[in-house]
């Protein structure tokens, strides 16, 4: 996307973190506020002759869904997230990695979205498979040299391998969890 001059409008926990600050509102009302946000996120801008500047590119990422643990707040969503699907012009790339077995079947999908547009010729499903163990071993090798962080165990890549089934960004996201410190160095980006 950046390559391509495309800015990225995240959805993520930081969002949920900025609206809890303004008032209480659901996981729904957030993602309802960042979709409204979102839908068109700049108009033309003037410039001196008085000729209207073309707007930036946009790319909606939701790289977190909204915590839905009931069939109502999953209904809510699917109504909104349709409702959005249907009236932007802005391309939405949507992560989901919850699928069994690191296999992922698009009936799945249908929690979230209207099957009408999820097998429309708007949406594409794309299924990355997971990375070999020796990928990744020399993937987060080379995050423990650059943050300086010694290596638990000689079976540290074995088990976080096993753990996150070969999901890389899970991977990451652990050690973010586990050691903190790597937000904002380089091998964690958010908002970016």
């Amino acid at each position: 996307a950046q390559e391509l001059g495309y800015r990225i409008l995240e959805w993520n926990e930081s969002f949920m973190e900025y609206s809890r600050q303004e008032g209480y509102q659901s996981s729904i009302q957030q993602f309802q506020e960042f979709l409204d946000s979102v839908s068109f996120p700049y108009e033309a801008v003037s410039v001196s002759n008085g000729a209207s500047a073309p707007a930036k590119k946009s790319v909606v990422l939701i790289d977190d869904l909204p915590h839905l643990h009931t069939k109502e707040q999953k209904i809510q969503f699917q109504h909104c997230f349709n409702a959005y699907i249907q009236k932007t012009q802005t391309p939405t790339v949507m992560i989901y990695s919850n699928g069994s077995e690191g296999k992922l079947k698009p009936d799945d999908l249908e929690e979230y979205m209207d099957p009408q547009i999820l097998y429309s010729p708007l949406v594409n499903i794309i299924q990355i498979n997971p990375v070999t163990k020796a990928k990744m071993k020399t993937c987060l090798m080379k995050i423990f040299q650059k943050e300086g962080i010694r290596i638990p165990s000689p079976d540290f890549f074995e088990e976080m391998h096993l753990k996150h089934g070969g999901d890389m960004r899970h991977a990451i996201m652990n050690l973010q969890f586990q050691y903190g410190s790597l937000e904002g160095k380089g091998w964690i980006r958010r908002n970016s």
